[in-house]
């Protein structure tokens, strides 16, 4: 009996053996597709992080390369127009310094078309100081009932209805001004082309 006994024992615990053998196999095998599994998807996902991180940095390059064309642009702008300011200023000074005969006929040009587009000789006008004499010679000549004043400090003049409703700057900066857009235009194409 003892030994019918032993032989059940060594053969319930061989099948435990063998049992225990199996699911440890089994269990191995399930880890090994855990493990497999974990390791496709680890591998996706550092594929899809370096794609954003490709796509960011590309984004990122394509964000600065705009900015520096724009900054460039803009500094292009401001020189271009830092030149054709200066050159405005050296019109301008030219200007100034236009002859007493030149400067008398500009003055009686720009009288004559102020009161013409007034509609009367019965005006205001307002000129430099060391403009009054040349003004009042001007108005003999256009036949202009016109009251003087010295209140601007810049040539030109500006002339006006008496009841000031209707006012006409023909101040040589403000005539530039004026047409400053035309001849920006025409200066930056002799400028830049």
């Amino acid at each position: 009996m003892e030994e019918k006994l032993n032989s059940i024992i060594s053969k319930i615990k061989s099948e435990a053996e063998e049992e225990a053998n199996k699911i440890i196999r089994e269990a191995e095998e399930e880890a090994k597709k855990i493990i497999d599994n974990a390791k496709r998807e680890a591998e996706l996902l550092r594929e899809r992080i370096l794609a954003r991180g490709r796509d960011s940095a590309k984004a990122e390059k394509q964000r600065i390369l705009a900015s520096a064309k724009l900054s460039a642009k803009r500094k292009i702008e401001e020189t271009k127009e830092g030149i054709i300011k200066e050159v405005f200023d050296k019109a301008l000074e030219k200007i100034k310094n236009v002859e007493a005969d030149n400067y008398k006929n500009t003055l009686k040009r720009l009288i004559k078309s102020s009161v013409e587009v007034l509609g009367s000789k019965d005006v205001r006008i307002k000129v430099r100081k060391e403009d009054r004499g040349l003004v009042e010679d001007i108005i003999k000549e256009l036949d202009i009932k016109a009251e003087i004043s010295e209140e601007l400090d810049s040539m030109g003049v500006v002339v006006e209805s008496p009841d000031e409703s209707l006012i006409i700057d023909n101040r040589f900066e403000r005539i530039l001004e004026r047409k400053m857009d035309e001849l920006r235009i025409k200066v930056a194409k002799e400028l830049f082309g």
